[in-house]
């Protein structure tokens, strides 16, 4: 199978009961098979296996354009994989390269959530041209009229949820280039992504809930002595 990685036998049954599978079956056998998951809030879904036991009978392909159409549908601007050596001119097909930080997502998003096999190159498409992506990112750019010098919010995901702040640099095609406050470099991202945000401020007026006083301990008063009894 040119298609998969380096994975071991019980790290495929892993993943099969874990994930989302797609499967092709032909006159009653397993003819072609996928596993895939989605990251929505992080803008990215993830190709984990693809394998085919009939070659150059488009089973794998079929079962890619399902994938793609669900990451479309989920809302997710790229696809991420790791792909064999003999399968890497397949996923170009499909838009899959190398990675690029001027034109896919931050890898500061994606390298901590997936899985890294062994001898796998690492393989990335954003879903750009599709034409719902299309269609999304025009109306977001209208709606939200990114452009250079807005201050805005670019969502983290890891151990926790974070919004980090930064300023548009630039917007071309729909793409909002931000410079991030701090040291983290620069990210591109598309008009539509959920991970994309006017930056909040507080309103005028409002201030923070203050805390409670704490209370202190006050002695009691003087016990009044006791007459003694004559």
């Amino acid at each position: 199978h040119r298609e998969l990685p380096d994975i071991k036998t019980t790290e495929i049954r892993g993943l099969l009961h874990e994930h989302k599978t797609k499967c092709l079956w032909r006159g009653g056998a397993l003819a072609a098979v996928v596993v895939y998951r989605l990251f929505e809030e992080s803008d990215f879904g993830e190709v984990l296996l693809i394998a085919s036991a009939l070659k150059r009978q488009g089973f794998a392909k079929t079962l890619m354009n399902l994938v793609v159409d669900d990451c479309v549908a989920a809302g997710v601007h790229y696809v991420v994989l790791c792909g064999s050596s003999g399968a890497l001119k397949f996923f170009e097909r499909f838009g899959f390269g190398p990675y690029d930080k001027k034109i896919h997502l931050s890898d500061k998003v994606w390298k901590p959530k997936i899985y890294e096999f062994r001898n796998a190159s690492l393989q990335i498409c954003n879903l750009f041209d599709r034409p719902i992506i299309k269609r999304r990112m025009k109306e977001a750019q209208t709606a939200h009229q990114w452009s250079t010098g807005m201050m805005v919010e670019v969502r983290r995901i890891q151990h926790r949820d974070v919004w980090m702040k930064g300023k548009i640099q630039g917007v071309a095609n729909c793409i909002v280039h931000v410079k991030l406050h701090g040291s983290d470099p620069d990210e591109y991202l598309p008009s539509s992504s959920p991970r994309l945000r006017v930056m909040r401020v507080q309103e005028p007026g409002s201030t923070p809930t203050p805390r409670a006083a704490k209370r202190t301990r006050t002695s009691s008063p003087a016990a009044r002595p006791r007459k003694r009894r004559s």
